[in-house]
């Protein structure tokens, strides 16, 4: 593992961590992620009816029909005059979603046509004002319950921000939990750990975030950073095992007066599995919980598993790197006070004895 960790190669694992992340920002700047697993945003006409539709018919003899279906038939006539194609049609009972027979019971009725997001605002307009004239226009025909029966017709756009929200939520909380470990890291091993700790953290979360800037691996919108904050969690967990076996050789006395690079790599040679089982440990509980989860989660918790696997290279490689100046800055610093309070106690006491 010695080798693992030369100079040579810890220049060379920055170099190529700063291209990726630097790459990785730069096309997230003109790309972003790409969202291909997200449901694009949807335009959609809402026709509704109530009762008098729903149970009334229009028309005599055999060409009678239910005036729901006369309704549909001529809103789906105007929708195709004015060039629209709806990709999906559903149908809403109260709320809810029903069969296509919307003649089945006396209840006020909602037909959803689903357009794509980039159908043309003016032709959904064009389309509602046509349809709001064939209403009123039935108002001149005998007995055709329509004019009084339909309620509303309206288009709006929508969004699905479900799995978004809960991406986002579910980085902030993790996030906490990593500041909160770290601050507990620094306090419990010291400012060269919690430092440590804390560069490894941010090299995890940037190095995923780019990961799949670079990748183009489909997510959903805003998953990455969900991402960014599981690896950073997972550097924290891990780096805080080598932290401990740190303070354990520390407090070795076979260990005094070892440098601190010494105790870097003694400390990595004796913890480097247990790190490795960590993070193993984490991507399969990942993917236990994957496979588990319905499609649509599971489509965002599997890529996580990049996120538990990169803080094993950034905790063994990078961390003591980042570790060792800062702990000889502490160790010289403590020497020379030590060192100072000597000599002021040897001169006090010289002082003394004249």
């Amino acid at each position: 593992m010695n080798k693992l960790r030369s100079n040579k190669l810890f220049a060379l694992l920055v170099a190529i961590s700063s291209v990726i992340i630097v790459a990785g920002i730069i096309l997230y700047v003109l790309l972003g992620f790409n969202t291909a697993k997200d449901r694009p945003t949807s335009k959609f006409i809402d026709v509704s009816y109530g009762t008098t539709v729903v149970n009334g018919t229009v028309g005599e003899g055999e060409a009678t029909k239910d005036a729901s279906v006369y309704l549909e038939e001529n809103v789906e006539k105007l929708l195709k005059e004015n060039g629209l194609t709806y990709a999906e049609k559903t149908h809403f009972e109260n709320g809810a979603l029903t069969s296509n027979d919307l003649s089945s019971s006396g209840q006020s009725k909602t037909v959803r046509y689903t357009f794509g997001a980039k159908t043309a605002n003016d032709k959904l307009d064009k389309a509602i004002a046509d349809i709001e004239a064939f209403v009123e226009a039935q108002a001149e025909v005998q007995g055709s319950p329509i004019s009084e029966g339909v309620e509303s017709v309206a288009w709006h756009a929508s969004e699905n921000l479900a799995l978004k929200k809960a991406a986002w939520r579910g980085a902030i909380a993790i996030a906490v939990g990593t500041i909160v470990a770290l601050i507990y890291l620094t306090i419990r091993f010291g400012v060269s750990c919690g430092v440590a700790g804390l560069v490894v953290a941010l090299h995890d979360a940037l190095f995923t975030a780019a990961f799949f800037a670079l990748t183009r691996i489909p997510v959903f919108g805003f998953a990455p950073v969900l991402y960014a904050a599981i690896a950073a969690f997972a550097s924290v967990a891990v780096w805080t095992v080598l932290s401990i076996r740190i303070r354990t050789n520390t407090k070795d006395p076979e260990n005094a007066g070892l440098a601190a690079d010494a105790l870097a790599d003694k400390s990595v040679d004796g913890a480097w599995k247990s790190v490795a089982l960590i993070a193993a440990a984490l991507a399969v509980i990942v993917v236990v919980f994957g496979l588990v989860a319905a499609a649509g989660t599971r489509a965002l918790v599997l890529p996580a598993i990049v996120g538990c696997l990169i803080p094993v290279y950034s905790s063994l490689l990078i961390g003591p790197k980042v570790f060792v100046p800062i702990r000889k800055a502490f160790d010289k610093k403590r020497a020379s006070k030590k060192g100072g309070y000597v000599r002021k106690k040897k001169k006090a006491e010289l002082e003394a004895e004249e």
